[in-house]
């Protein structure tokens, strides 16, 4: 049971690609470094270069990462 699980987690987030610009898919940036998730609009997400892209918040929590304050 524990090989579903694994996979699943490993299709929450995709990696940056080589121009830096958000798969359609995954708009929310995260950094590995804080463990802080960036949503489209808050203040430092246009100067946020992710590690990770997520499709939605409770992806990127379920990872262990927490909301920017802003």
């Amino acid at each position: 049971a524990e090989a579903p699980a694994a996979a699943a987690s490993s299709d929450r987030w995709l990696p940056p690609g080589l121009d830096g610009s958000a798969p359609t898919t995954h708009p929310i940036k995260a950094k590995t470094s804080s463990h802080l998730y960036h949503l489209p609009g808050m203040v430092n997400y246009g100067r946020t270069n992710p590690d990770r892209w997520y499709a939605s918040e409770e992806d990127a929590q379920a990872d262990g990462y927490t909301r920017a304050r802003r």
